[in-house]
């Protein structure tokens, strides 16, 4: 097996995911250089009780005091700007699924386990549709989802939620509009009362998380925990 590896890294050399720098064999398993990790700071301002928004004061962002959000609580690990957006581009729109592993990653060994304080029986990637799927290869969530499943020993299930509508994408619509556009957008199969990790990559509104647990609860689910990669930072 060694000897194959070898082979692999010498035609696949690792590289680190946002420089490409390349690793020596022995650091095979790396996917960040020293100098890269640094770009990655977890949020550890104050943030929004709900739906982890950095904050200035108080409990809440003015999004979470004036929404009745379903999911029960949102955690992301960093906020949307800096080497972020960049990197969520190449791993979703320029074919590099070998970033999303590696943003997996990231979210996995910066997981605070303390927040999983529950018996959580899933974890749910925020489903893409089939077009999309067929347009891309993959689903971005899904690929970072395996990483917090192999971390947490959750099993992740694919067949639960459903995008059943091909959405307009949502980076250019306001809250309103990412509310109508996802209207009817999800489908979930029975899941009687099962506690659930969502996960997906950006939380800009909420609107795609509050959707998908929407027809989670309705689907059974007692409570949803989500997972984002990272969130705006703007405050609506």
């Amino acid at each position: 097996m060694k000897i194959i590896n070898f082979f692999l890294d010498l035609l696949f050399p690792k590289k680190c995911i946002v420089c490409d720098e390349i690793f020596e064999f022995k650091n095979r398993d790396k996917y960040l250089c020293d100098d890269c990790k640094n770009l990655f700071e977890i949020i550890n301002s104050r943030r929004c009780k709900k739906c982890s928004r950095p904050i200035d004061s108080g409990n809440f962002c003015n999004l979470c005091s004036s929404k009745n959000n379903i999911f029960d609580l949102n955690y992301a690990f960093f906020v949307y700007d800096g080497i972020i957006p960049e990197m969520i581009h190449k791993f979703k729109f320029k074919n590099h699924p070998a970033v999303g592993i590696g943003l997996g990653k990231i979210m996995a060994e910066n997981l605070d386990l303390s927040l999983i304080n529950k018996k959580f029986d899933f974890i749910i990637p925020v489903p893409i549709h089939k077009k999309r799927m067929r347009e891309r290869g993959f689903n971005q969530a899904e690929i970072m989802a395996r990483e917090i499943s192999k971390k947490i020993s959750v099993p992740l299930r694919t067949d639960i939620l459903f995008r059943i509508k091909n959405t307009k994408p949502q980076w250019h619509l306001n809250a309103h509009e990412r509310e109508n556009n996802l209207k009817n957008a999800f489908a979930a199969k029975k899941i009687n009362h099962k506690n659930i990790i969502l996960l997906d990559d950006i939380f800009t509104t909420g609107s795609t998380i509050n959707k998908c647990s929407e027809v989670l609860k309705q689907s059974g689910a007692d409570y949803i925990f989500s997972l984002t990669f990272s969130i705006t930072h703007k405050n609506f």
